[in-house]
């Protein structure tokens, strides 16, 4: 498992200046209810718990000179900045792993950057509460109108706290998935 401290800071001309830690934290879920969980501390590496070695690296997308992107290794961010997450998984046991879920956070004061998910290979879902329910996008939500009425809409990407993905093949043997996406400090 790889371990990183992402900080935020928000600049000091600000009325309520305060620096942020966003704590990273992703899970591997097996159909018996298993779950290895990885929280993420500054620069700490930590060897592989059972059968599967996760990782979970950030970067801070930047622009070059020329406007092409570059990802740089993020250990502080500021707002307005997106970080990419790279969460990959690989089976180092002596046999397939089936029904797996791999849940990537949505760190408080960031929003999921929408589209941005790679999902090839795995069924992607997102809740809105915390990993308790998940849901296909488009996710539909019912809240009352000012009248009371209720009504339906579609959630926005700001309201996601967190993305998961459901491996839909057995992750064989020394074969790794990796997964992406992106957030942006608030």
């Amino acid at each position: 498992m790889t371990h990183s401290t992402l900080k935020s800071s928000v600049p000091k001309s600000s009325v309520s200046w305060r620096k942020t830690r966003l704590w990273m934290t992703a899970a591997v879920i097996f159909s018996s209810g298993f779950t290895i969980g990885i929280t993420s501390f500054a620069d700490q590496k930590t060897p592989a718990d059972g059968p599967i070695k996760a990782t979970m690296v950030a970067f801070v997308v930047e622009k070059d000179k020329e406007g092409k992107e570059k990802l740089n290794p993020a250990t502080e961010v500021i707002p307005g900045q997106t970080i990419e997450y790279h969460v990959k998984y690989e089976n180092l046991g002596d046999k397939a792993i089936s029904d797996l879920a791999v849940i990537g956070p949505i760190p408080e004061n960031t929003n999921y950057v929408p589209s941005s998910a790679l999902t090839e290979g795995g069924a992607f879902e997102v809740s809105l509460d915390g990993g308790q329910n998940w849901s296909a996008e488009p996710v539909k939500v019912v809240t009352r109108d000012a009248n009371g009425k209720l009504v339906e809409r579609i959630a926005t990407p700001d309201e996601y706290q967190a993305l998961r993905w459901k491996i839909k093949n057995p992750l064989d043997i020394g074969k790794a998935k990796e997964y992406t996406y992106r957030v942006r400090v608030q």
